[in-house]
């Protein structure tokens, strides 16, 4: 075995232990915690009057930052989200409303996911993602 297939079978394994760690957290503590995280990056991202923001959309037990989206997407500023689409490619979306968003359940997370539903009209338009003031990585 190289380096680089140890490597990766080392991340693969941290990344299922915190995984696991996370499915663990008491659904209150998360909660609370979740919404904290949320106000925190609100708080910055009114400081440093960021308009531009990426996120990600939050899948399993992810920090759900949905709250977050709707309350940056009230005050004007322009959110930027991913769509996976096939061979491992993805494309970057301006995102003018979470109604159309299709969240994935656990059961889906092994198909390719769209994070904005492939059976709805898009209300986003593509964005080259260099013109970015914040990116949020779960």
């Amino acid at each position: 075995m190289n380096n680089e297939e140890e490597l990766n079978q080392r991340k693969d394994k941290l990344r299922k232990e915190i995984l696991d760690h996370r499915s663990e957290i008491d659904p209150a503590s998360k909660a609370d915690y979740d919404s904290w995280v949320c106000n925190q990056l609100y708080d910055l991202v009114q400081e440093w009057e960021y308009q531009v923001i990426h996120t990600y959309i939050p899948m399993g037990d992810e920090i759900d930052v949905l709250p977050l989206i709707d309350k940056l997407i009230n005050d004007g500023r322009i959110i930027i989200a991913p769509k996976t689409l096939r061979d491992r490619q993805m494309e970057h979306l301006v995102l003018q409303s979470r109604k159309k968003l299709e969240t994935p359940t656990d059961d889906k997370v092994a198909e390719t996911f769209l994070a904005i539903s492939p059976d709805l009209p898009i209300p986003a338009q593509t964005i080259f993602p260099c013109v970015l003031d914040i990116k949020l990585i779960a």
